[in-house]
């Protein structure tokens, strides 16, 4: 019981752990285990067809040749071998070769993910449901290749071609290969379907290729990948497009989703282009030459996913505009040099929990408090971390000064009323502009800047 109790504190996923002892679990006696090269596999036994699927591993397991049956020592029963289960070989790093029998009807989800040093996958030809590449046996494919399930990410080749029959990709294939920089797609690919994750901490992988068929790339997919220069989409997709002609950014075809970065490119500036209402998660995840990000004026932005920014290890300001109604855990985490930044805070609607770094100087706060904004920094590991000094709208001193002490938790900080006068976008009569832009102004000269609202305000009444 103490194991499980570890593993639940350390994942903190597991839910309703079943609190009887081990040695008297119901199925306890269904399981086996079989000696391989270097360590242990476990093999799950179903009675009522006589199958058995690999579920698990023990050891560091180097080349594994499964059989197409095991026997059950204690019954001297047989059982066919048809799956491999959920995550069975999942980080097992020693793992270099595999052979799968042509008894295998099942291989589920991540079953080879984490698998850094698997150079070989051989599928017995007979098989009815899978098949390798016929010579280099670098990956694994469903049976009329239109599912490319996992590539051998240990082997050592440095480009790999799509075959035109995948349709799907599926999630976490290619996720740490250590090697690639380039993957292409063949001529009359087919390929539809990019699934999450696939290509998560390829880090020498620089150019990819997406053809005119592709339809669906999910969460994250190219996440990790700190030397991605070049995203080259096809002019005829109908759903994505890359900023012509830097290709460095993958965005959908209205323009309204920013996907992906190519974080490894040497541009230390970057617009946000206006058309943008949502930044996927891990967009911008590493970009380690990025100091400015700036957001086009007139921007639609309204969500900032989890993790955007986190190590934009020079990125020092960003503005966060108006129209930003949500932003995800994490998003600046890792951001050493991020020094200031600006928001406004009425019109965010969740959470900004473990948002900003703790190391962050300044935080320009503009418009009434929001009870949204508690716990927005990541909880800092330097006691000598210096406050962050919070500036607010003096126009609306008293909702600040209604802020508990827990209103700023995880860091120290110091709370001021701002020494300008900054225009706060959800003043009344925001609705009531239709001709005149109304643009973010804080001017270092307060009479000025008054005097400017005024001006703005007067104009927009006029202009209604």
């Amino acid at each position: 019981m103490e194991y499980l109790q570890y593993l639940y504190l350390k994942n903190q996923q597991l839910e309703n752990i079943n609190e009887i002892s081990i040695n008297k679990a119901p199925n306890a006696n269904k399981t086996i285990k079989v000696d391989v090269t270097g360590g242990v596999i476990k093999i799950s036994l179903d009675d009522s067809t006589k199958t058995c699927g690999i579920i698990g591993f023990t050891g560091k397991p180097s080349s594994i040749i499964l059989k197409p049956s095991y026997t059950n020592d204690s019954t001297n029963t047989s059982y066919t071998l048809t799956s491999i289960g959920n995550s069975a070989f999942q980080n097992c790093s020693s793992l270099t070769k595999i052979n799968i029998p042509a008894t295998v009807t099942s291989i589920e989800f991540n079953s080879f993910l984490g698998c850094t040093s698997l150079t070989n996958i051989d599928v017995e030809s007979t098989n009815s449901n899978y098949k390798c590449s016929s010579t280099s046996k670098i990956d694994l494919l469903s049976k009329d290749g239109t599912i490319l399930i996992q590539y051998a990410v240990g082997n050592k080749n440095i480009s790999y071609t799509i075959p035109a029959t995948v349709t799907t990709i599926s999630s976490n294939a290619f996720a740490y290969c250590k090697k690639l920089s380039t993957i292409t797609t063949e001529e009359n690919s087919q390929l539809k379907t990019i699934g999450d994750t696939v290509f998560i901490g390829c880090y020498n992988l620089t150019t990819i290729n997406i053809p005119a068929t592709v339809t669906s790339i999910g969460s994250g997919s190219f996440s990790g990948c700190i030397n991605l220069t070049n995203i080259d989409v096809d002019p005829a997709n109908s759903n994505y497009k890359c900023s012509s002609p830097s290709k460095l950014d993958l965005l959908s075809k209205d323009g309204t989703i920013l996907i992906q970065y190519a974080v490894g490119n040497k541009n230390i500036s970057y617009t946000i282009p206006a058309t943008v209402t949502t930044i996927s998660k891990g967009a911008f995840y590493g970009c380690t030459k990025l100091s400015t990000i700036t957001i086009e004026s007139k921007s639609q932005l309204t969500t900032i996913g989890s993790e955007v920014f986190v190590n934009c290890l020079n990125l020092t300001k960003i503005d966060i505009p108006a129209t930003v109604t949500s932003i995800g855990f994490y998003s600046f985490s890792g951001c050493k040099k991020l020094s200031s930044v600006t928001i406004y805070t009425k019109n965010i609607n969740s959470s900004l929990s473990n948002v900003f770094p703790p190391t962050l100087s300044t935080l320009n706060l503009i418009g009434d408090y929001n009870n949204k904004l508690k716990n927005m920094f990541i909880k800092s590991t330097n006691s000598k971390d210096k406050p962050i000094t919070i500036y607010y709208n003096k126009a609306n001193v008293k909702s600040f000064k209604s802020l508990d002490k827990n209103g700023f938790s995880n860091v120290k900080y110091i709370l001021k009323e701002s020494p300008t006068v900054m225009k706060d976008v959800d003043l009344d009569l925001v609705d009531l502009v239709d001709v005149v832009d109304v643009v973010d102004v804080v001017d270092e000269n307060k009479l000025n800047t008054q005097s400017y609202l005024k001006t703005k305000l007067l104009l927009a009444k006029i202009a209604h």
